[in-house]
């Protein structure tokens, strides 16, 4: 609630931004999808995390325009989300060449190397646990998900623990410590307030 006399001096401009505070609502009621006045200020919270602004501009009778202004240093990429270890990262959706589900047996070893047969190719695997850094998982009797991706040099999977979709998100470089971790090519903010990490498979592989 905003104090009655504040309502009556504001301008124009003030009276607009209104619609981004906390808990504002033009519904009557409430339900599990609206009326709560988390939607505008969600979107004013996220994009100023970004270093961005809205503009906006309204004309009684005629409507409204909505500007969002974000960093010249950010870009809007479509990444592959998965899950390693219950967090969250992803992948730029231009390197991914295919998902599969594959049983343990299915998975060869040659020399020391795990490898996958996909229609008569070889494609060697890496286990993403490994590789961030976290404990190995235990004896996994199910099946294995394989995201298959293109490095350049030819095709490597990738073992994770579980799909997730691919998304567009803004992408924002690594800043301060985190910018000296070249396995992550930047971080993005996600609908429900969490970061996501986006790996840089070449120079990830790279580290082992």
């Amino acid at each position: 609630p905003f104090p009655q006399a504040q309502l009556e001096s504001i301008n124009d401009d003030e009276a607009l931004q209104l619609i981004f505070a906390p808990g504002f609502s033009t519904s009557e009621q409430v339900s599990d999808l609206s009326g709560r006045g988390v939607g505008m200020d969600a979107v004013k919270t996220m994009v100023t995390q970004a270093g961005g602004h809205i503009e906006m501009q309204s004309e009684v009778g005629t409507g409204t325009r909505f500007r969002l202004v974000l960093p010249q240093t950010m870009s809007v990429n479509r990444v592959m989300m998965f899950e390693v270890s219950d967090q969250m990262f992803g992948v730029s959706m231009d390197s991914v060449v295919e998902t599969v589900k594959v049983r343990p047996e299915e998975i060869q070893q040659i020399k020391n190397h795990q490898v996958l047969v996909i229609r008569d190719k070889l494609v060697p695997l890496h286990c993403l646990r490994d590789y961030l850094g976290f404990a190995p998982e235990t004896q996994n009797t199910e099946e294995q998900s394989i995201l298959v991706v293109n490095t350049g040099n030819g095709d490597i999977g990738l073992v994770i623990d579980k799909f997730h979709e691919g998304i567009d998100v803004i992408q924002k470089p690594l800043e301060g410590v985190m910018a000296g971790y070249a396995h992550f090519s930047g971080t993005a903010l996600l609908g429900d307030g969490r970061v996501l990490l986006i790996i840089n498979i070449p120079e990830l592989l790279s580290c082992r």
